[in-house]
């Protein structure tokens, strides 16, 4: 099965939020669906998109992948790039959480 990594863009501020999905459209429509609620997951994503608005974000896939194991692997190295290069990020983790933002338990 494949799977994609993508981002929300602030237009505005630069900022982004990094995700992975094998299903960009339902993702896409579920971030969208959060935030017009007002009940997004990630506070920083939505206090941005409410003092700025709908019209000030873009979502965008930024790369398809053969695997899940593949598109998780390449979102954690995407946000570790960014953040060394200073770009601000709305992820609350380094990613690879697979929607979860409570700490993997080791095997």
């Amino acid at each position: 099965m494949s799977a994609v990594v993508y981002h929300i863009e602030n237009l505005i501020t630069g900022s982004l939020y990094i995700g992975k999905t094998n299903n960009p459209r339902r993702r896409f429509f579920q971030h969208r669906y959060a935030l017009e609620s007002k009940k997004h997951c990630n506070a920083h994503l939505q206090n941005a998109w409410n003092k700025y608005g709908a019209k000030a974000f873009r979502f965008k896939v930024r790369r398809v992948y053969v695997s899940c194991t593949e598109a998780l692997a390449a979102e954690v190295k995407l946000i570790a790039r960014l953040r060394a290069a200073g770009i601000i990020l709305y992820n609350m983790t380094n990613g690879g959480e697979n929607g979860s933002r409570k700490p993997r338990r080791r095997k």
